[in-house]
């Protein structure tokens, strides 16, 4: 009976298994957490660059439009789907979706002017980005601060108050 792990934890261990090339052991673990992680750029980015990897382009092609799907202002998602279309020769695609993730990526957006500026159509060596998960996280401290300490908007309808927040403010002094 196998035993029950955090989908993070597989997650983690599928994208450990990638870098070291084991691409049957990443793609198992990549499964067995998809459910988890069906809107995550960071699942479906990694999941196209093992696609790539394992010479499957139409799929890493489909990984990478999730990813930016689900979050189009990540830039990795964009220069590896970019990258993929240079790679398989259709460098006018690869400049639109260049621009295009300019565009959504304002920025935070080196990787794609650099690809835009260096590479696209010529043979410097170039390879697939993992995105920056501390982008992403903080600390738990930091959280759990963040949720103690934030006040919510409550509306001054809430109150009975008919008048505008200003006039009342204004009104105290």
């Amino acid at each position: 009976k196998e035993q029950l792990i955090n989908p993070n934890v597989i997650l983690s261990i599928a994208k450990i298994a990638l870098k070291q090339q084991n691409f049957e052991e990443a793609f198992d673990k990549y499964k067995k957490c998809s459910n988890y992680h069906k809107h995550s750029p960071i699942f479906w980015n990694s999941l196209g660059i093992l696609y790539c990897n394992i010479n499957q382009f139409e799929d890493a092609k489909i990984a990478f439009q999730n990813a930016i799907s689900n979050k189009s202002d990540v830039i990795e998602p964009w220069v590896n789907l970019g990258f993929l279309y240079e790679k398989m020769g259709d460098y006018d695609s690869a400049k639109k979706i260049y621009e295009t993730g300019l565009m959504q990526c304002p920025t935070n957006n080196k990787l794609l002017q650099d690809r835009i500026k260096n590479n696209i159509n010529k043979n410097i060596r170039s390879s697939f980005v993992e995105i920056d998960e501390t982008r992403y996280m903080g600390q738990t401290g930091d959280t759990i601060n963040n949720d103690i300490y934030s006040i919510p908007f409550i509306p001054s309808e809430q109150f009975g108050v008919k008048n505008d927040i200003t006039n009342l403010l204004l009104n105290l002094t």
